[in-house]
């Protein structure tokens, strides 16, 4: 009997792409996913950090270059659409501003 691993026809499971499919079908329509900061780190605190950041590195993959080095190489629209994308989806309680 041949080695599964060496077959031809043995496919290796991977973890596949990313998607916020969880995110948004779990949110009714209108609704926003509410967003704390810490206010001494300006990082996203609560129980929706991980999704927010989870959120935010969608994003960020799905709507730059991969061959832009740096966040301020980011063209401003560019950066525009993915505001626009987060503030439609969630609701900042505090909005912080950190220059990267």
């Amino acid at each position: 009997m041949a080695d599964p691993s060496t077959s031809e026809s043995f496919k290796r499971r991977t973890r596949g792409v990313t998607t916020t499919s969880q995110l948004k079908n779990r949110l009714l329509p209108g609704q926003k996913l509410s967003i704390e900061f810490d206010p001494d780190t300006g990082r996203p605190d609560g129980d929706n950090a991980a999704r927010f950041c989870t959120y935010l590195s969608y994003l960020a993959r799905s709507k730059t270059s991969i061959l832009i080095p740096k966040w301020r190489d980011v063209p401003e629209k560019t950066k525009d659409m993915i505001w626009e994308d987060v503030v439609v989806l969630t609701f900042i309680s505090c909005c912080i501003y950190i220059c990267i």
